[in-house]
């Protein structure tokens, strides 16, 4: 039996009131289990944003939740808050192994989510998420060295450099590439707008190498909101 702290990533439907879910817990990482009869006895809980303290029952290598219980205050999350909380899950969902405990992603999880339940400026909240996909992508074993190219040459801030699989490598266009000033100021932590800048573009060929191309449904409801309103 597992108690642990956690939040919900992820839900399918499996019968007429039973659930898969995906639990982003603080003991053992990433847990997929099937919840019998959710819909009905949990419904109120099985909401993404909510704190939860579940009780797991493992059996021939599967895990059941037994138990979901309501672990602190909810966060109510709108607007680009709410698609950058879905975004952030469905990074944990596609990039995290399952069952190794990450700590530190869990309590930054927890971190972002109540901040993304406060009123932010658009600056705060890019730092938010690239400072958390960042931190994710290291974990993953996708993250690059944003000092140093494979060859050990040490990134140049005059420089511009491109991003293959392996690491970054110098450029001579400038436009196709990402300024090496840039790139060290957000390994210092130094997170000026046009810093934010860059880094998102190259946050987004990251992960696009990490998910292997998969479109993020997140991002396609976005797409889909702001093309409605304009």
């Amino acid at each position: 039996m597992i108690t642990t702290e956690a939040w919900l990533i992820h839900q399918r439907p499996l019968r007429e009131t039973s659930v898969e879910l995906t639990l982003f817990t603080e003991a053992y990482g990433l847990i997929r289990a099937q919840c019998r009869g959710g819909l009905r006895k949990w419904a109120s809980v099985l909401q993404p944003f909510i704190p939860l303290w579940v009780t797991l029952i493992e059996k021939r290598q599967v895990f059941f939740a037994n138990q979901l219980e309501l672990n602190g205050p909810c966060y109510s999350l709108s607007g680009l808050s709410l698609f950058s909380g879905l975004y952030c899950n469905e990074l944990l969902y596609y990039l995290l192994p399952q069952q190794e405990a990450e700590i530190g992603l869990f309590q930054s999880y927890q971190t972002l989510i109540k901040t993304l339940s406060l009123p932010l400026s658009q600056e705060a909240l890019e730092t938010q998420l690239r400072l958390f996909e960042w931190e994710l992508l290291n974990l993953s074993g996708f993250g690059v060295s944003l000092s140093h190219t494979p060859d050990g040459m040490t990134i140049m801030p005059e420089q511009y450099y491109g991003f293959k699989s392996d690491g970054l490598y110098l450029i001579k266009h400038q436009v196709q590439g990402y300024q090496g000033a840039h790139l060290l100021a957000f390994l210092n932590h130094e997170l000026s707008p046009l810093v934010l800048a860059t880094m998102k573009r190259f946050m987004r060929q990251l992960l696009s190498h990490a998910l292997g191309g998969r479109e993020l449904h997140s991002r396609m409801l976005l797409a889909g909101l702001q093309s409605r309103d304009c």
